[in-house]
């Protein structure tokens, strides 16, 4: 009797399967871990089908099964295959991100089994809006419960603080739920992966949804308009765009979550196309000031310290936001003006007063500082620019004996309060505070991407929130379009945003891509990026660039983009993944996003 093939996966870069010869009275399944002999090394792979003939001339046995039953079904194995279409990574890739990490080593399985799929029903999916996440709980916690009757639900959070805020307020409905991050240690991580593959609700970040159970009826993205979700290591993925691909190829019911929602959202909206439960939050006041009403003298200006004075003799609490850490955002000789860079990163270093370093705001790397400039010796060294702690030194030097805290160390009589966008990582009642003041949002409008106006309109919007009283935003450009439609109602901006991508063909009209190349060899990586621009031109692709990344230089590699328009993404998705498979060096890097 003929013994059957295996094909097997491996977790390494290349896009192919290997023939194993399944030797007698082995079990050997799809999605079945086995232990192999790979150019003379045991390694473990993935059976991803059967065969009853290969053309290889010798084949190699298989050396063990390592588990009793499949570890992954055939839809972990479509779910893989689709987003492998989607994004130029292999296969291997994706499947093995479905196992916990101990189950990538030789550990063998015996109790461990996939358990049946949850019966097929008709996959809808649903955008579920309010002002607070608890409001938006309470709109789908009876879905939670009809899923978990016969099958498990997945709660993804775009952040860890975030989840932990979150999980209090599930908790009170569902105490078993199960919590997974990539924060957790690879022992904890198996043991909910464990608990969490049969009628179990799951609760956690991006990763978790690779760790789906195979009775999965409901996937719920929170906050699906949060610029988190896209994984900024290798593999590069957008998550909602995922939960939408693993929801039909489950047939699970998907609810995207969110104050206001994604552009791509709205689209399907227009369209009729997604149904919609929950109302928009109230709209908020917004006042908006500009160099039009006072000419800027300093970040904290005189009609700025008058709203405070206002605000403190009436005592209310007021917050005052800068989304800008550390003392100074460079570092500079009084005599020669020469900068402080960090030796990797193309970046200047931040002061941090307290300790009298410098710190990259990329690599987080630390540098003591000198007492004279390293380059003439004679000047000195002073912060330039305004972060956070000079924030806080400057508004108690303003306002002597008032009570002004870190977000951080606040307490009860705290009356000013300094923060960062970390203050959005609370998912606690709005309303928290009584005024809040902007100081800016112009930096967060300068970035140069076209989402920067939609993402600064949803951070004014999610501030606003926790305001009860009154809430300014400073800027100098207050004739733009996003300010003046900022108290119009959400859809005006929204119609207006919509209606300039559509000239413009971004999306979610269309597709684009965005490759970044990465690589410790300057020129090397400047000739590679004109050349895949080249290919991909000749292929009649529309390709922009390369341009140099901004910031140039990260943790010692330097950076190339190009941008792509895509007007069919799958079949355009391909060519760009033949051609960077084709650039593969062990200098290059690169990443692929799709938007």
């Amino acid at each position: 009797m003929q013994q059957p093939i295996a094909k097997v996966i491996l977790a390494i870069a290349l896009e192919r399967e290997f023939d194993y010869l399944v030797c007698p009275g082995m079990r050997i399944e799809t999605g079945t871990r086995v232990l192999i002999d790979f150019r003379g090394r045991k390694t473990i792979g993935i059976v991803i089908g059967l065969a009853s003939r290969s053309n290889i001339p010798r084949i190699k046995p298989i050396i063990a099964s390592l588990d009793e039953k499949p570890l992954l079904s055939a839809a972990h194995i479509r779910f893989a295959q689709r987003l492998s279409a989607l994004y130029p990574y292999p296969l291997a890739e994706f499947l093995f991100m479905m196992l916990p990490h101990s189950l990538k080593r030789s550990r063998t399985t015996t109790a461990l089994s996939l358990n049946p799929a949850a019966p097929s029903c008709d996959q809808e999916t649903v955008f579920t809006w309010g002002g607070a996440f608890e409001k938006r709980f309470s709109l789908w916690k009876e879905k939670m419960r009809l899923a978990t009757a016969d099958g498990s639900a997945m709660v993804i959070f775009p952040q860890r603080s975030y989840l932990e805020a979150a999980e209090k307020i599930i908790r009170r409905e569902f105490p078993g739920a199960i919590t997974m991050h990539s924060y957790q240690t690879d022992r904890m991580i198996f043991s909910q992966w464990q608990a969490s593959r049969s009628r179990s609700i799951i609760v956690g970040t991006r990763v978790s949804i690779f760790y789906y159970p195979e009775d999965l009826r409901l996937l719920v993205v929170e906050e699906e308009n949060s610029p988190h979700y896209f994984q900024e290591e290798k593999p590069y993925y957008h998550l909602p765009e995922v939960a939408r691909i693993l929801a039909r190829s489950v047939r699970a019911n998907l609810i995207v979550s969110s104050d206001y929602p994604s552009l791509a959202t709205y689209a399907l909206m227009r369209k009729k196309e997604i149904i919609v439960s929950g109302t928009p939050p109230d709209e908020p006041k917004i006042t908006i000031l500009g160099s039009s009403e006072h000419k800027k003298r300093g970040l904290i200006n005189p009609l700025i310290a008058e709203i405070l004075r206002v605000s403190l003799r009436a005592a209310q609490k007021t917050v005052v936001l800068l989304n800008k850490k550390g003392f100074a955002r460079i570092i500079a000789c009084t005599a020669c003006s020469h900068t402080i860079t960090c030796p990797r990163c193309s970046v200047f270093l931040h002061l941090d007063l307290d300790a009298l370093t410098g710190t990259c705001p990329y690599c987080a790397g630390r540098q003591t500082l000198p007492k004279r400039c390293p380059r003439c010796k004679t000047g000195y060294l002073k912060g330039i620019g305004i972060g956070i702690e000079r924030l806080r030194t400057i508004l108690e030097r303003e306002f002597p004996g008032v009570a002004i805290a870190t977000w951080d160390a606040r307490n009860a009589q705290s009356q000013i309060i300094v923060a960062t966008s970390k203050i959005l990582s609370d998912a606690g009642a709005p309303k928290m505070f009584d005024n809040g003041i902007l100081l800016d949002i112009d930096a967060a409008m300068a970035r140069p991407e076209y989402e920067a106006t939609f993402d600064a309109f949803l951070y004014i919007r999610k501030l606003a929130r926790l305001f009860g009283r009154a809430f300014y935003v400073w800027t100098r450009n207050p004739t733009h379009y996003l300010f003046s439609t900022i108290n119009e109602g959400w859809e005006t901006f929204y119609e207006h945003e919509f209606s300039l991508r559509s000239q413009l063909k971004l999306p979610p009209q269309a597709h684009i891509a965005k490759i970044i190349l990465r690589g410790s060899l300057e020129n090397k990586l400047c000739n590679a990026a004109q050349d895949l621009y080249n290919k991909l031109v000749a292929h009649r692709l529309c390709v922009y660039g390369p341009f140099k990344g901004q910031p140039y230089k990260i943790r010692g590699s330097f950076r190339y983009s190009l941008i792509v328009k895509m007007a069919r993404a799958e079949a355009e998705s391909i060519i760009i993944k033949q051609e960077l498979y084709r650039l593969r060096s062990g200098r290059l890097h690169y990443a692929f996003i799709i938007k």
